[in-house]
Order: structure tokens, then sequence, then C-alpha cells
């Protein structure tokens, strides 16, 4: 049960990051270099507390939400 509902989260946090990416690249959208830096280090403590705290495969979703974070405040 676990392990659907983690790849149901990563299927929607790719879902919602995707486009955004996409609009970053094709140039239609600027994101604020500050805004996704604070969000980039918040989510980055958030993903290493969990799996500090012991959250196993329920850290997942968090850490591929962060990966696309810290890809759209690089870009």
């Amino acid at each position: 049960m676990k392990e659907t509902l983690v790849i149901i989260a990563v299927i929607f946090a790719i879902i919602g990051n995707v486009p955004y990416l996409r609009d970053v690249i094709k140039g239609k959208v600027q994101p604020h270099p500050y805004t996704w830096l604070v969000w980039s280090v918040v989510s980055l403590i958030t993903f290493f507390g969990q799996v500090v705290k012991g959250a196993g495969i329920g850290a997942i979703p968090t850490g591929v939400a962060e990966l696309f974070t810290i890809i759209i405040f690089l870009f």
C-alpha cells in the first residue's frame, strides 16, 4: 500500500513540475532565483529530516519534488 502511494505522489510531483520546467526552458516563464533558492533549501531540509527520522520510501516524493525545485532554481 505504501509503495502505491509513493508512486502516486511521485507521479503528481512530476505532473506538477514538468509543465513549469518546460515553460522555463522555452523562456515563457522566468523563475525568481531567490524564491526558488529558499524553496530548495526548505525542501532539502525537509527531505533530509524525513530520511534521518526513518521515513523510508515515504521520503521519495519529497526527494523527487526537491530535484525539480533545484533544477528550476538552476535555470
